[in-house]
């Protein structure tokens, strides 16, 4: 087996086999389907674990941009030192309203994280029928789903004969 075909078998592997350390230097780009009715283009991006006020849908021209900044609590980070496990339990504890732990207790501590938690921006170019005045969107069960309708001039109409 040559060097170019063990390569070609780790990238049609999937990254799923790779070890977390190489796909965190990856840029996260959340996994979007994108489909047209007759009435409006429909956009479904997959985000678990995030919250509505997490995302900023923005339109500019015919540019939308649908970012989104997760805020990881500090029991969240795998990668922190012992320093800033300690700092991060005594502000824990400090802070009695916002997150409660019982004296005795250990902060949770993941031990395989597959989820993405980081942020991204995505943009789509809407095409010239896409009515960029009334874009409404919802977030539910991890999915974001946008909804751009098309504008009514564009959509196909029957042209009706007259006799003369």
């Amino acid at each position: 087996m040559n060097t170019i075909s063990m390569l070609d078998s780790l990238f049609n592997a999937g990254l799923g086999t790779v070890p977390c350390y190489v796909t965190k230097s990856v840029p996260f780009v959340p996994k979007a389907d994108v489909r047209q009715t007759k009435e409006a283009y429909k956009i479904d991006l997959e985000l678990p674990g995030r919250t509505e006020d997490e995302f900023d849908i923005t339109l500019e021209k015919n540019n939308l941009s649908i970012a989104s900044r997760k805020i990881a609590k500090a029991a969240e980070s795998d990668n922190d030192s012992e320093e800033k496990t300690s700092a991060s339990d005594a502000a824990l504890k400090a802070d009695s309203g916002a997150f409660k732990t019982h004296e005795n207790s250990v902060p949770e501590k993941y031990l395989l994280r597959e989820r993405p938690v980081r942020d991204f921006k995505r943009t789509f170019i809407l095409p010239e029928d896409a009515s960029g005045e009334e874009i409404s969107a919802s977030y539910k069960n991890g999915i974001l789903n946008i909804t751009i309708p098309r504008k009514p001039e564009t959509l196909p109409r029957k042209i009706n004969i007259t006799c003369a």
